[in-house]
């Protein structure tokens, strides 16, 4: 429903598993690159990277892989327990008060052929921004398996060697969530698995622009970062936090953060900036 609301005039498959096992998950994602019917995949699951075997994560980074040379970015929720995604309940010290679990990423968002959709706060008035900051539960971490990739650098992103998924985001705190129709009534969601599709599609929206699959979002998306149209592009999210009233989390702050990525899109001028970056410069 999200990523029709978005792209009403969008075909959507769906690729659903026989039951919740991972394995079946898997299978699931080769089926819909093996078909290559889909130009954008959209992926509202994931576990903590720490419970996630590393055979598994080898096999699917291969099928990631593979839908980024077919053309076709993966864009997968963040997690909704903000830097503690293995989800361990708090302890409490003899003080009673609370003592943050671990930090951890998500997966399959932290696969560097992924690129994860973190959240948002979203107050708006009268149809208006009015604040935007970083959603508590809005995942993002380092990732403890995948190295850091080349493209990933830029004002704000970190410089060590282990991967930091977050790409983006989109308002995801189900207290400012998305209204549906369900089973005759208005219900409100939200969650990284809702922002997840709502970018997925948009990039169906800049593929139809463009008259062509644009590929993988990753680089692009960090070019931008680097370039001097970024504020024009995205809304810089600054303020705000991913502790999901755990703990610290990260903060938001200037340009690329943990929990929001590189922000926000304007989704007009997003989609402009990629369509023009396809076509060859005039000689």
């Amino acid at each position: 429903q999200t990523a029709g609301g978005q792209a009403p005039g969008a075909d959507i498959l769906m690729y659903m598993a026989v039951d919740p096992k991972f394995v079946n998950f898997t299978m699931s994602f080769n089926q819909i690159v093996v078909d290559n019917d889909a130009d954008v995949m959209s992926v509202s699951l994931g576990l903590c990277e720490s419970f996630t075997g590393k055979r598994q994560m080898k096999l699917e980074h291969t099928i990631f892989k593979q839908a980024a040379a077919q053309g076709m970015p993966v864009f997968v929720a963040s997690g909704d327990y903000g830097a503690y995604d293995c989800k361990i309940p708090p302890e409490k010290d003899e003080d009673g008060k609370l003592v943050a679990p671990p930090l951890d990423v998500d997966y399959p968002s932290s696969d560097p052929y992924t690129t994860a959709v973190g959240g948002t706060t979203l107050f708006d008035s009268q149809g208006s921004r009015a604040l935007e900051m970083a959603w508590k539960g809005s995942g993002g971490d380092v990732s403890g398996y995948w190295k850091r990739p080349s493209w990933q650098h830029g004002p704000g992103a970190p410089a060590g060697e282990r991967g930091t998924p977050v790409v983006v985001a989109l308002n995801a705190d189900p207290a400012t969530g998305y209204s549906f129709r369900f089973e005759g009534k208005w219900v409100v969601y939200g969650g990284t698995s809702v922002a997840a599709p709502e970018w997925a599609a948009l990039w169906i929206l800049i593929d139809e622009a463009a008259n062509k699959r644009i590929g993988n979002a990753n680089e692009l998306i960090y070019e931008m970062g680097r370039s001097a149209d970024y504020g024009k592009v995205f809304y810089d999210i600054t303020r705000g936090d991913n502790g999901n009233y755990w703990g610290p989390g990260y903060k938001a702050g200037a340009n690329w953060d943990h929990p929001t990525g590189w922000g926000v899109p304007n989704g007009e001028a997003l989609l402009n900036w990629v369509v023009k970056a396809q076509k060859p410069a005039n000689p």
